[in-house]
């Protein structure tokens, strides 16, 4: 069964979202404050200052090191109010939301045109994020969740070079998109190039990396949707993603679609990814953490530095304890390069989960 002959789809609300009755100015405006940076700094402020006077004065033998679990406790508190403004905002603001207008593609395979507007690197990651324009600034992609973007072009030798991509910027952008790439990709063995040359092919992660300027325009259809669920448990109330390096960017996606409530049936989420470098964990660190204190009740993330990456999980006790176990209604998603996949899938069969409730979505 695929995804779209779901009964409960991932991306389909289970119930009709109510319309939030309209706020007045100062409403907006008070949430707009407790929101702020600045009101939260000068809360915490405020209450260590405090806690610092007071304890100062009744006794002097307490040390700083008592002070700094108290402190860090309230910051994580004022993040989850934070989180919680910030999703009641959100909802005011999809309320609110007018359809874009979706991209056509013409032509008779269905292709259309956009250009790279910039490139930016994620971080101290290995991997830099691409920015592209769309035709008008009202275009929206029409893309299903886990449905990859086929990008294509001339290399230098005008081999053609293709290759397809999750998309990294939110799902609703209007008059862009981003993705997300490996600064060095390694590069094909000799034999295999010669090979793709042969047949006038390139290798557009080159190309991207390599010859691709600012003000290029490349062609862009949509690609293979890879989200497919079989299992027999319905409905899904539980999701576990287990990514590594850049399939984090597929989880991201699908972690904004089914946390929202009336947003589906699902009611648990985790997410465990790892990496090889801790700096790679900046490609989507701020992004989950943002979520997380928006449905820290519902959502549980576990970033892992594993120096094997893509090797095998049996001795690693962090992944182990962080993927839980099978339970009817879970469905687990798998997202990385084949190799990860496969060591992947062993620690979900490890811990019970049938073949028919898990998903792969490749980055190849």
């Amino acid at each position: 069964m695929s995804h779209a002959d779901l009964a409960v789809r991932l991306d389909t609300p289970i119930l009709n979202p109510t319309r939030p009755v309209a706020s007045n100015y100062m409403l907006k405006s008070i949430m707009a404050v407790l929101v702020s940076d600045v009101f939260k700094t000068a809360c915490v402020a405020f209450i260590i200052a405090f806690l610092v006077t007071f304890i100062g004065k009744s006794s002097k033998q307490i040390s700083r090191n008592l002070l700094r679990p108290i402190a860090n406790s309230i910051s994580h508190t004022f993040k989850i109010i934070q989180g919680t403004f910030s999703r009641m905002i959100d909802t005011m603001a999809q309320s609110k939301e007018t359809e874009g207008i979706p991209l056509e593609f013409d032509g008779k395979d269905g292709w259309g045109v956009c250009t790279l507007e910039s490139k930016m690197d994620l971080g101290r990651s290995s991997y830099v994020q691409y920015d592209f324009k769309l035709p008008d600034p009202d275009n929206t992609l029409p893309l299903t969740l886990g449905q990859k973007l086929m990008l294509c072009c001339l290399d230098s030798s005008d081999n053609v070079s293709k290759k397809s991509y999750y998309v990294f910027s939110p799902k609703k952008s209007r008059g862009f998109f981003s993705i997300v790439a490996p600064k060095n990709p390694p590069k094909p063995e000799e034999r295999e190039a010669a090979k793709r040359r042969a047949k006038g092919e390139g290798d557009f992660s080159q190309v991207l990396s390599k010859e691709l300027e600012v003000g290029d325009e490349i062609a862009l259809q949509p690609g293979q949707n890879t989200l497919d669920y079989k299992g027999e448990y319905l409905p899904v109330t539980d999701m576990v993603y287990f990514a590594a390096g850049d399939g984090i960017v597929p989880v991201i996606d699908q972690v904004k679609s089914v946390l929202p409530a009336g947003s589906s049936s699902v009611k648990g989420v985790s997410v465990v990814w790892t990496n090889k470098e801790e700096k790679d964990f900046d490609v989507a660190i701020a992004t989950l953490e943002d979520e997380y204190f928006k449905y820290s009740t519902k959502l549980a993330v576990s970033c892992i530095v594993d120096e094997e990456e893509g090797g095998t999980f049996d001795e690693n006790e962090e992944v182990a304890e962080a993927v839980p176990d099978f339970n009817p209604g879970t469905m687990a998603v798998i997202s990385g390069d084949k190799t990860f996949m496969k060591s992947a899938y062993l620690v979900l069969q490890g811990k019970g989960y049938p073949d028919n409730c898990l998903c792969f979505l490749p980055d190849e």
